[in-house]
């Protein structure tokens, strides 16, 4: 497992993302960037095993450690906002907004 952000990198890298998600022309380019990467079949859709891997890449690239399956199920299940056991493009985007948006309130 990663060793923990130090609180100056916390702070930077929470400057970084709302500098990101006050622009909405950058968040937009830098979402679809994202949804090309973790959408590793092409299918327009991100599945478990995507979001997985999107979980552990965004969250530990900010808080430098990997989050347990159970997270990842719990977060699926709120991303998964129909329940059709695969999350779409905008509710991957608005599940990536949200992230970003807490990211920038948390308290370090």
């Amino acid at each position: 497992m990663a060793e923990n952000a130090s609180i100056e990198d916390l702070k930077k890298a929470q400057q970084q993302v709302k500098v990101l998600i006050s622009n909405q022309e950058n968040f937009d380019k830098a979402f679809e960037l994202s949804f090309k990467y973790y959408d590793k079949n092409g299918d327009g859709q991100i599945q478990m095993n995507e979001y997985g891997q999107f979980m552990d890449d965004f969250l530990s690239s900010i808080h430098k450690n990997k989050h347990s399956f159970s997270t990842v199920i719990k977060n699926w299940k709120i991303a998964d906002k129909n329940k059709d056991g695969k999350i779409s493009k905008e509710e991957f985007k608005e599940e990536v907004f949200k992230k970003m948006k807490e990211f920038t309130e948390e308290q370090f």
